[in-house]
C-alpha cells in the first residue's frame, strides 16, 4: 500500500504543473500577437512603442502606469525590461500569471514569497499581472529568459501559454551578471530552501490539516493561523501557499518542526528530506537579498505617497 501510495504521488508530482487554480482563458492574447509578424515582434522598437492606453474597462478607475513610462531613459533599461516590454501590454491584460507561473518564479528566486503576499491582495487581475511583471523588470539582473522559460513550464498543456512562449523566444536577451553589492539583511538558508521547494509543496501537499495540527500543538501556529490556513473553500493549493507564508515568517526551529510534521506522513518524507537538503548558493542568497530591498523600497514609497511626507 505505502509503495502504491508513493508512486501516485510521484505521479502527481510529474504533472503538478497542471494547476487546478489556473483556468482563465489568455486566447486574446494570442489572437492579437498572431498578427503581428514574427520579425516584427522581435524587433519591436521601445522607441516606438506607444504609452498603455486604458481600454473602458480601467476608464473608471486610476490608469495603471505602463513600463514603457518608467524605461523611457535608455539608462534605466535592463535587459528584462527590453526583453518583456513589448508583451508587456498584452500580458496585463489578459493572461493569468498569480498562480503556477507566480509558483515556479517563487522556486526560481526571481520573486519572493513576501513579494506575492503583496501581490495577492490586489483586487483585480489586471494589477496582480501588472505587479509581477513590475517586480521582474526591477531586478537588476536579467529575468526575461527566466520568464519565457516559466511560461513553458507554468502548464504543458495549455497550447495557447506554450505559443506566446514560442513567440517570446524570438526575441534574445543576454544574460547579465548580478550585480553584487553588500546589503545588510541577514537571511537563514532554512528560508531559501523554503523558496526553492515552494512550487514542489505547493502542489504535491494534499491536505493541510494534519501539518497545520502538528505546527499549532508545537506552538509554531495560532489558532487564527490554522483558521486561515483551512478556511472553507480554499483550494489545496492555497491553502499550502499560505501555510508557507507563515513558515517563512518563523524561525529555524518552526522550519524544523515544519520538516517534522512532513515526515510524520511517510509519503510526504522524501518532501522534506528534499527540502532540507536543498544546496543553497551564494546567487540564490543575493537574489533574496535584492528582493527583500526592493520590497522594503516599494513599501516606503507606499507609505510616502499614503502620509504625504
Amino acid at each position: 500500500m505505502g509503495q502504491n501510495k508513493s508512486k501516485e504521488r510521484k505521479s502527481t508530482q510529474e504533472i503538478s504543473s497542471v494547476n487546478d487554480d489556473d483556468k482563465t482563458d489568455n486566447t486574446a492574447i494570442y489572437h492579437r500577437i498572431e498578427n503581428q509578424s514574427d520579425q516584427t515582434v522581435a524587433s519591436t522598437s521601445l522607441n516606438k512603442r506607444h504609452h498603455y492606453e486604458p481600454t473602458k474597462k480601467h476608464e473608471t478607475g486610476s490608469t495603471p502606469q505602463c513600463i514603457t513610462e518608467r524605461v523611457d531613459n535608455p539608462k534605466n533599461k535592463s535587459q528584462s525590461q527590453v526583453g518583456i516590454q513589448p508583451y508587456y501590454d498584452e500580458i496585463i491584460r489578459s493572461a493569468e500569471l498569480d498562480k503556477t507561473v507566480l509558483d515556479h518564479l517563487i522556486s526560481k528566486c526571481a520573486i519572493l514569497i513576501e513579494d506575492r503576499e503583496e501581490i495577492v491582495k490586489l483586487p483585480t487581475q489586471f494589477e496582480r499581472n501588472k505587479a509581477i511583471l513590475d517586480i521582474l523588470t526591477e531586478r537588476p539582473y536579467n529575468t526575461y529568459n527566466l520568464f519565457k522559460d516559466v511560461l513553458l513550464q507554468s502548464n504543458p498543456n495549455n497550447s495557447n501559454v506554450i505559443e506566446l512562449a514560442k513567440i517570446m523566444h524570438l526575441t534574445e536577451s543576454n544574460d547579465e551578471p548580478i550585480d553584487l553589492q553588500p546589503l545588510t539583511i541577514n537571511v537563514g538558508e532554512h528560508i531559501i530552501k523554503l523558496q526553492k521547494n515552494y512550487m514542489l509543496l505547493v502542489h504535491n501537499i494534499e491536505s493541510t490539516t494534519n501539518i497545520s495540527d502538528h505546527l499549532l500543538q508545537e506552538g509554531v501556529l495560532e489558532n487564527e493561523d490554522r483558521e486561515e490556513i483551512c478556511a472553507p473553500g480554499l483550494t489545496i493549493h492555497e491553502s499550502n501557499r499560505r501555510l508557507l507564508a507563515k513558515c517563512l515568517w518563523k524561525s529555524k526551529s518552526a522550519y524544523d518542526i515544519f520538516l517534522e510534521a512532513l515526515r510524520n506522513d511517510k509519503v510526504y518524507s522524501e518532501y522534506a528530506n528534499g527540502t532540507d537538503n536543498t544546496p543553497v548558493t551564494d546567487q540564490d542568497v543575493e537574489k533574496y537579498k535584492i528582493g527583500i530591498n526592493q520590497l522594503k523600497k516599494r513599501q516606503k514609497a507606499k507609505e510616502i505617497r499614503f502620509t504625504g511626507i
